[in-house]
């Protein structure tokens, strides 16, 4: 069992990344949900449609490696989703996330220059459905480490190592995702 680090904080953020991922709002995450949320950014307006249909493939492939279709109907609820990844071992877990955090940097840095500008940081929460402003605005200072004004690859990768890895409730990257729900 995973559950070095993974106690009640990170089970809270894991049931809100869940909410929010949980696009049709079915009580359950299914790989179209992954689907869906991409081409929520897309309809938003801020991917390319050809790099989003690879960025899809990709985190259904991830979907995969978590869960088993055949066991699971395709779908699993926030119960099963969290002991699905307390269940998978650390080192690969670690690379799935590493996987996931260069699928949406890539997806979000939509002028191509390898930085996340607040723009297009908000355009990313908003299709997880995040559209207060200060909330977004919150969110993206507290992942921009050096105040430069922009999301760096590493400071990105690195929130996302933390948020999905760390139960410390201090630490900036729980607003990955926008405010905790």
């Amino acid at each position: 069992m995973n559950n070095f680090c993974l106690g009640k904080f990170w089970e809270r953020k894991a049931r809100g990344y869940i909410q929010r991922i949980d696009v049709d709002g079915d009580g359950k995450v299914t790989k179209a949900d992954y689907e869906m949320l991409v081409d929520r950014y897309l309809k938003l307006g801020h991917a390319d449609e050809l790099k989003a249909k690879q960025i899809t493939r990709r985190l259904v492939k991830i979907w995969y490696d978590f869960f088993d279709e055949s066991a699971t109907d395709g779908a699993v609820n926030s119960d099963e989703w969290i002991a699905a990844v307390r269940r998978f071992p650390i080192f690969g877990l670690f690379r799935v996330i590493v996987e996931f955090m260069n699928l949406f940097f890539d997806l979000i840095d939509i002028n191509g220059d390898g930085v996340i500008q607040k723009e297009e940081y908000a355009f990313f929460l908003n299709a997880f459905r995040v559209e207060d402003k200060a909330a977004i605005e919150n969110s993206f200072n507290a992942l921009d480490k050096d105040g430069d004004g922009q999301i760096d690859h590493d400071e990105f990768v690195n929130a996302g190592l933390e948020f999905w890895m760390s139960d410390d409730e201090n630490l900036d990257s729980k607003l990955l995702f926008g405010p905790l729900i």
